[in-house]
């Protein structure tokens, strides 16, 4: 009967084990180009991120070395927080006027806020519907000045800004 029971008890265990296991390597990956934290402006010399728009996810804010060029392609993101603002990992510049597409996987809705780095304040507030996608664009942006993307949470979405 002990052998039964330290059988089952092993069982158990490497089954709970190996859950944990593949839900934390699933979680890594669930977000692509977002973070939590604000895009922050550096005083380090500018550069340019072509990586086409996918950044490593980090908690670590961006600076200016960490900017997409929208002339050079679109700025893509993806992500899931269930209470935390998620972040673009880069700013992105280059444009007067972008076009947005937006797909909100979540029963929630969906408040998207593009922001200039030089203000506290949205340049255009935008919203998207639970489960449901939506495309448009966004004008009067000075394509000199960096911008960077909040989404509200919960949430879960994918898209990209051109």
């Amino acid at each position: 009967m002990k052998k039964v029971f330290a059988s089952t008890v092993l069982g158990l265990s490497l089954t709970l084990a190996s859950a944990i296991g593949a839900n934390a390597s699933t979680n890594e990956n669930e977000n692509v180009g977002v973070s939590t934290e604000i895009p922050v402006v550096s005083t380090d010399s500018e550069s340019t991120n072509t990586d086409g728009g996918f950044t490593v996810f980090s908690i670590e804010r961006p600076s200016t070395k960490n900017v997409k060029d929208l002339n050079d392609g679109q700025l893509s993101f993806s992500g899931i927080a269930s209470g935390s603002t998620l972040y673009t990992n880069s700013h992105f510049k280059g444009k007067s006027t972008i076009k947005y597409h937006i797909k909100n996987s979540s029963s929630s809705k969906l408040t998207v806020k593009i922001i200039s780095s030089a203000s506290l304040f949205a340049s255009k507030t935008l919203t998207v519907n639970p489960s449901s996608t939506a495309d448009g664009t966004v004008k009067d942006l000075d394509k000199k000045k960096l911008y960077y993307i909040s989404f509200s949470a919960p949430s879960n979405f994918s898209g990209y800004v051109k």
